[in-house]
């Protein structure tokens, strides 16, 4: 679990059960201690446990924890999602029971969204079963669950070995690994079949090399040491033999020139454990048994040394000439969607090996075949995936050829927005590559093709979509008078809910953008803006949420005194609503923004005291007590 960029973790229970509540104080703590930034949500407060942000698990819990997130994540963030609570089945789909209603595919849509690098996911009941299609569809993703077909209850005996601080460090890195907490846990289960699956781009930290030889394991701690290392991608081939067996002897220099010739790509393991043996369903000797880094494994069916030796060709053939022989493949087949799932894997297995220089000339050609595809999905995939290699590569001016064949080829999309979207994530890489110069025209460019949309809806959204892409791009100078664009593209939409939802989208993305002092100018256009509009007396509820959202803003930007004066305005606004039940409503999203807002404490006081006179106004005793301890919860 390698800090890469900030990060996130939101842990959430829908039940107050003690063993569910013991699980999610499990979490909470587990996930502090190795630097996370825990969000919870959950059934109430636990003794002891002091989160850095929690939320009641009610609808408007649910909201606050959304608005939240969408100020602490960033696209760079390594992200947990963490749950625990009974499942249930609404429309054959699993989901969390939380208070008053809010059911699954709330909680779902709002974890689902969250922005991230990389992400693993742990669900611990009946709903983990059906979840996994929801994260799944996400390429960056692990995901860690009990629960199963046939489930029936297994929280108590997993969670407490899965998120003990007493997992070992198997393979001797100093870092205790998701695959390790799993390995740990895992014999403990046996009410189901936990699952550990990475989606097909999940890239854990480090890719550790294999010696090229065989190793001996002596008994089954051992060789739990040794799986724990295996990583997306990457193998064990592991050898059951017997110190008695004849054909054994015959078979070690075989295996022993196999691994040599693999150079450390996978892991080649030897055991005369036969107790072990007995254990993995080996019957005879010597048997060779396939594993991989999800725990699923299989045997070699071939007999015969030859024969178990044209099976094994593919992992020790030098990774080179088998990547020739791959692309050779592909210049003979005419079957341009075989051809992009065999390159694409040439390309992975590239960037695996550290010879990213080496895929450019594969990129180009992945490109190519690409856009023949008929598929739009499929295209549009291969284009996703090409863009994303080229940010991460660092070959900047190499790679320009392709980014421009990648950009001719969105171009000719016939849906105008998706091809902007699309145009938008190339804008993004290209920015991330170092080729700034030619991104930021083509940010230009999707604002322009963003306003003629006529649907004002898809154009709000649109817009809100191009201002994160240029919040994840890195730019940052440039990127004001992009921003100002934004924004009069957006005050050109009449429809107000779509306006209002554009503008919003805009404000969270500048703070994303991380820009500092370069942000002011746009806050006050922005706040002028808001002051002035009619909206602001036609559409109250829009006007406050709008300096709700840029009020932290202001702060998360650096800009504290002009969030103080404006968070000030704001609690001035709440008073003047008329319906108290609304009034109560908007004074607690306001203790929630300033709470999220990062502002000092001797900062917040001087508000929450104004929150505290404007709370004690309120005339229903519940509003007004749950007001109050929401307020003296957050005090220094």
């Amino acid at each position: 679990m390698a800090r890469i960029g900030s990060r996130i973790a939101v842990v959430v229970n829908g039940d107050t059960e003690q063993r569910h509540l013991d699980n999610a104080e499990r979490m909470a703590q587990t996930l502090r201690t190795g630097g996370y930034d825990v969000f919870l949500l959950n059934s109430y407060r636990l003794p002891g446990v002091k989160p850095d942000h929690y939320f009641p698990p009610t609808q408007k819990g649910l909201r606050a924890l959304q608005k939240k997130l969408k100020l602490a994540a960033s696209p760079d963030a390594d992200l947990v999602i963490a749950t625990t609570g009974h499942g249930s089945q609404v429309d054959g789909k699993g989901t969390l029971c939380l208070e008053d209603g809010c059911d699954g595919t709330m909680v779902a849509s709002v974890l689902n969204a969250i922005p991230h690098r990389q992400r693993t996911v742990y669900m611990d009941q009946c709903y983990g079963g059906n979840w996994n299609k929801v994260f799944l569809s996400d390429p960056k993703t692990l995901f860690i669950s009990l629960g199963s077909k046939g489930e029936i209850d297994s929280c108590e005996e997993m969670n407490p070995y899965f998120w003990s601080d007493q997992v070992p460090d198997l393979n001797g890195d100093k870092v205790v690994n998701w695959r390790e907490r799993y390995t740990h846990a895992f014999p403990h289960v046996t009410s189901s079949t936990p699952q550990f699956v990475p989606s097909e781009g999940y890239r854990p930290a480090g890719k550790p090399a294999f010696p090229p030889k065989v190793v001996k394991v002596a008994d089954e701690k051992g060789l739990k040491a040794q799986l724990g290392r295996l990583r997306t991608g990457q193998y064990a081939i592991i050898t059951f033999s017997a110190e008695w067996c004849g054909p054994c002897k015959e078979y070690k220099p075989v295996f022993d020139r196999l691994a040599r010739e693999g150079g450390g790509q996978h892991l080649w393991l030897i055991t005369e454990n036969e107790e072990l043996a007995d254990a993995w369903g080996v019957h005879r000797y010597p048997t060779v048994v396939i594993a991989d880094a999800r725990g699923y494994h299989e045997e070699v069916p071939a007999k015969g040394r030859e024969n178990v030796e044209k099976a094994l060709a593919d992992f020790s053939t030098p990774l080179r000439a088998r990547l020739e022989r791959k692309i050779a493949e592909v210049e003979k087949n005419l079957d341009e969607e075989d051809n992009w799932h065999v390159l694409m894997g040439v390309v992975d297995a590239l960037e695996g090996a550290g010879l990213q220089g080496e895929a450019i000339p594969i990129l180009q050609k992945l490109v190519t075949t690409a856009g023949k595809l008929q598929d739009n999905t499929a295209r549009s995939i291969v284009f996703d995936e090409t863009a994303s290699f080229l940010t991460a590569s660092g070959l900047q001016e190499k790679t320009l050829p392709v980014f421009e064949r990648l950009i001719s080829e969105k171009e000719r999309m016939q849906d105008k927005y998706d091809r902007v979207r699309e145009l938008g994530e190339i804008a993004v890489a290209l920015a991330r590559s170092g080729a700034k110069e030619k991104a930021l025209p083509l940010f230009k460019k999707l604002v322009v093709a963003a306003e003629n949309i006529q649907d004002e809806y898809l154009r709000g959204n649109l817009l809100g979509e191009i201002a994160h892409a240029l919040a994840r791009s890195g730019v940052k100078k440039e990127a004001q008078s992009l921003f100002m664009e934004l924004f009069v593209a957006a005050g050109n939409i009449e429809s107000d809910s779509s306006y209002w939802k554009a503008l919003n989208e805009i404000i969270f993305a500048i703070v994303l953008s991380a820009l500092k002092e370069e942000a002011l100018p746009l806050f006050e256009v922005l706040i002028a803006e808001v002051e002035k509009s009619e909206e602001a007396e036609e559409d109250e509820e829009a006007y406050l949420e709008t300096l709700l959202v840029i009020a932290p803003a202001l702060a998360r930007c650096g800009l504290r005194e002009r969030a103080l004066e404006v968070f000030g305005d704001l609690i001035a606004a709440a008073g003047e609503v008329e319906k108290e039940k609304e009034r109560a409503d908007v004074l607690f999203d306001i203790v929630l923004a300033v709470d999220g807002s990062g502002l000092k404490k001797e900062e917040a006081f001087s508000l929450y005291e104004k929150l505290l006179a404007a709370a004690g106004r309120i005339q229903n005793e519940v509003d007004r007590e749950y007001l109050f301890r929401a307020i003296t919860s957050r005090l220094p």
